[in-house]
């Protein structure tokens, strides 16, 4: 099998066996989880990432049945006494006292597709951000094995360079890095095509959850 053919097949493989594995971990909250999960949560039920009681009672009903189905037998403390007085946390009301996070929504927004498939197939559904992540992890790679210009040794060496930094221990954090990561790094292949608009529309999207990388937007404008 030619090298590049070899290289692709196994970046499909392994970005399948990582968002399968992804799916069906166990719920861990690292980082600013709570926030985007919540509004994840809130999306799916009203259409919109003001948070509501119910919102709230729902995540937490999601990691109960998931505990539950782990440890059949075992008592477990339930998640409100886990995690209840984490949940003010970066929540703020507006004039008409609805709550809203203080992160931006377009990362809980990505992972709602990822939350319909997980959901359908009967898997926990908090575990979209980091299924989201997964693919996007393996995106990113893709990008730029099949997209960067060169020859195909310069894009492996790349992909495997990004491979090797330290955004592969974060895909299993639910946060924002890995999202930011990969459309930067889309951003990227973009300008080594000369491709300006694209680049400024990847990293603008990303600017959207990180502001400083407002100026990398910029730049190919």
């Amino acid at each position: 099998m030619p090298p590049r053919r070899l290289s692709s097949l196994t970046l499909m493989l392994g970005t399948a066996v990582l968002v399968g594995w992804c799916a069906r971990a166990d719920f861990a909250r690292q980082g600013d989880a709570w926030e985007y999960l919540t509004m994840l949560e809130a999306f799916a039920r009203h259409g919109s990432f003001d948070l509501r009681p119910d919102d709230v009672n729902a995540v937490f009903a999601g990691i109960d049945a998931a505990q539950a189905a782990a440890n059949p037998g075992i008592s477990l403390p339930s998640a409100r006494e886990l995690y209840g007085d984490e949940l003010p946390h970066r929540f703020v009301p507006d004039s008409r006292g609805r709550l809203y996070a203080d992160h931006f929504w377009l990362y809980s927004l990505a992972a709602y597709p990822a939350r319909l498939a997980l959901r359908a197939a009967g898997l926990p559904g908090f575990n979209a951000l980091i299924v989201t992540n997964a693919l996007l992890f393996g995106l990113a790679l893709g990008a730029v094995l099949l997209g960067a210009r060169g020859a195909w040794t310069r894009r492996l060496a790349w992909a495997l360079l990004l491979v090797v930094t330290p955004v592969s221990w974060y895909v299993t954090f639910t946060g924002v890095e890995v999202f930011c990561w990969a459309l930067v790094t889309m951003a990227l292949v973009a300008l080594d095509r000369d491709n300006y608009g694209w680049a400024a529309v990847a990293a603008g999207l990303a600017a959207a959850q990180t502001p400083p990388l407002a100026i990398f937007a910029a730049a190919p404008v």
